[in-house]
């Protein structure tokens, strides 16, 4: 069994033949689950984790980087998956679930920085062996009103791959 002295975690415990470990970081003033996935049954290592260590040591910073490409991808107009995500949810959640989440009961009136302020980070997702897809950063509306993530997608340099919604 190894334990890693996670920044901002702390001493961190992962036991052997397992091909994922969820860690809770402080991230703001909650938590947020951070994810970390191997292929079968492999020994979490060192060389590992420092593959991914941008990405536990800066979930602010990547958090804003998200955040910021969520507006870039929302001014795409009808091509924009974020405003897709956004007018689904818009269309089916009452007036009082979207004053609660989007802080309007407009549905014309909602726009990105409606959006920016209803999502929360729920979610991370690394890979410290994959380069194309390392880490993954998973937004949800609220709490539990809806099963529709809104994904941003990061590579091995920090660089944002993708943005998607999915169930």
């Amino acid at each position: 069994m190894a334990v890693f002295d996670l920044p901002k975690a702390g001493p961190t415990e992962f036991k052997p033949n397992r091909n994922s470990w969820d860690v809770e970081f402080p991230l703001h003033d909650k938590h947020v689950s951070v994810s970390f996935y191997l292929d079968d049954t492999r020994e979490m290592t060192a060389e590992l984790l420092a593959r991914v260590e941008k990405f536990t040591a800066g979930l602010e910073h990547f958090d804003h980087v998200a955040r910021d490409l969520i507006r870039q991808d929302y001014a795409r107009g009808d091509k924009s998956k974020s405003r897709e995500y956004l007018i689904h949810h818009l269309e089916r959640f009452d007036a009082d679930t979207r004053l609660e989440i989007f802080g309007t009961d407009d549905v014309d009136a909602a726009g990105v920085d409606h959006l920016l302020a209803g999502l929360a980070l729920f979610q991370v997702s690394l890979d410290p062996e994959s380069s194309q897809s390392m880490a993954g950063f998973d937004y949800i509306l609220g709490s539990g009103i809806t099963d529709y993530i809104l994904c941003i997608r990061f590579n091995g340099n920090g660089e944002a791959t993708g943005l998607y919604w999915e169930s």
